[in-house]
């Protein structure tokens, strides 16, 4: 079966750049590790970030739902910031000069603005069939070590783009396929369409001699309907037919009398 990209990667990236909202620049123009946790509490993303930003001398911004304070590490610079929009969201991945995150999509926008990142723990597949897929599965991150943060090598882009482009357009291609496909077949069966083990049925079509109750029934009244419409035009033309046979029976008898 076809697997898809996400939506996401659709787009290219200036597209998102037009969107993002820049935030304001940091004292003294430092960098900032990001940290972005969605749904689960995950303190490990956190206690990675902050060891790795102390080490390269970066603040640490969170766009996160659980601050874990108990895991900053004393003189950290660790601002958390809550309530932004999409625009300021887009702009804080965009501008950091790395990632901590295990968030699926915070792992989508960070290859598509070409960030150094790196995913916690979470759970589900998504994340690591997206890193399996961009080839970016030793950027999973469960545990501190200092030694795989010291020895981990940059993301090279140029692959990770190359294989981006090929997602798209083989994407772009299944979906406009299927969208051409159904425009044309919109009274036929989708069976081959997606290649997938669900089968949509036609709906059954009654035969046009088919008649149920209800529909004789509605028949016949509007039959008797009719008939009521069509009975004095019926009876007048009876009576002149009776009065023209009449007077030619007239006719016939004074001829042989």
């Amino acid at each position: 079966m076809q697997h898809v990209i996400d939506p996401v990667f659709l787009q290219e990236k200036e597209f998102y750049s037009d969107l993002a909202t820049t935030p304001k620049p940091l004292p003294g123009g430092r960098g900032y590790v990001l940290i972005y946790i969605c749904m689960e509490h995950s303190t490990d993303v956190v206690k990675n970030a902050v060891e790795f930003a102390k080490a390269h001398d970066l603040e640490v911004i969170e766009l996160s739902e659980w601050p874990q304070d108990s895991n900053i590490i004393e003189g950290a610079h660790h601002e958390v910031i809550y309530n932004i929009g999409v625009e300021e969201w887009l702009g804080y991945m965009q501008n950091a000069a790395y990632i901590f995150t295990n968030s699926f999509h915070a792992c989508c926008f960070s290859i598509i603005f070409q960030k150094q990142f790196f995913a916690g723990k979470r759970t589900g597949d998504k994340i690591n069939s997206l890193l399996d897929m961009f080839e970016l599965s030793d950027r999973r991150v469960v545990e501190f070590n200092t030694a795989y943060f010291e020895s981990v090598k940059d993301i090279d882009y140029d692959k990770v783009d190359k294989l981006r482009r090929e997602y798209v357009k083989a994407s772009s291609d299944f979906l406009l396929n299927a969208i051409h496909t159904m425009e044309h077949t919109a009274h036929q069966n989708h069976k081959d369409l997606v290649h997938a083990d669900v089968y949509i049925p036609e709906p059954e079509k009654e035969p046009k001699d088919a008649k149920t109750p209800e529909r004789a029934k509605k028949q016949k009244t509007a039959k008797k309907a009719e008939a009521k419409k069509e009975a004095p035009a019926a009876t007048k033309k009876k009576t002149q037919k009776k009065s023209k046979i009449k007077s030619i029976l007239r006719r016939i008898k004074r001829k042989f009398k």
